[in-house]
């Protein structure tokens, strides 16, 4: 649960190939509709490490950007 983050301006997700595999933006932060499955190109992702960029912008208005790895186990 978000505190301080007003909207999440771009989540994008990446393969360890580099590919994007997922993509949203402009959705509330608590929103668990927007957010990744954990497919691509409609199958279930192979698991393994995934990098993501995420912006944000904050209720002051602020805008942080956060990049990290994401574990997805089947």
């Amino acid at each position: 649960i978000s505190s301080g983050v007003f909207k999440i301006q771009l989540l994008s997700i990446f393969n360890r190939k580099g590919e994007m595999v997922f993509q949203n933006g402009s959705f509330k932060p608590n929103d668990k509709t927007k957010g990744w499955d954990g497919r691509y190109k409609g199958q279930i992702a192979d698991t393994g490490n995934y990098v993501y960029t995420m912006e944000i912008i904050c209720n002051n208005n602020n805008s942080l950007s956060f990049s990290g790895n994401i574990l997805l186990l089947k």
